[in-house]
């Protein structure tokens, strides 16, 4: 858990980082759309550290309940799904958006945007991977 909050974290100081590099010409939907970004990851980062309420969920009778790093990795993972497509979005619209500002830092910006795009699927897959249900049983 403890990597995939490190992840988080980092993950929101690129979007932060990201958006003081944006030209001031750049459009209000792009940085709206940015700070949207960067709001869904700050709430990543704190569900995954514990400050966000997690509910206990339902269990179906014979389930083994959800251990509270489950329900972190559960609820994050919801936040970056349904964020997903507005990265992918700003990633696509960045280039011309930032360009008619200042079209020597357009490659930097969308570089880095992908380079969050890259991260947050890593991130997904490290949440994924925290979710499974591991165990055996012994008789």
């Amino acid at each position: 858990m403890e990597g995939a909050f490190r992840q988080a974290l980092a993950l929101e100081n690129a979007a932060r980082g990201l958006e003081t590099a944006m030209s001031p010409a750049t459009p209000d939907p792009v940085l709206t759309r940015l700070a949207g970004i960067r709001d869904a990851l700050a709430t990543t980062s704190r569900i995954l550290a514990g400050k966000a309420g997690a509910d206990a969920g339902a269990t179906q009778p014979g389930d083994l309940p959800e251990t509270p790093v489950q329900q972190r990795a559960r609820l994050a993972l919801a936040v970056l799904v349904r964020e997903r497509p507005q990265i992918a979005a700003f990633v696509r619209n960045v280039g011309g958006a930032s360009a008619r500002g200042r079209p020597e830092t357009a490659f930097d910006v969308r570089r880095r945007g992908r380079i969050l795009l890259r991260g947050t699927r890593a991130l997904r897959a490290d949440l994924r991977r925290l979710l499974s249900r591991r165990g055996t049983f012994v008789r």
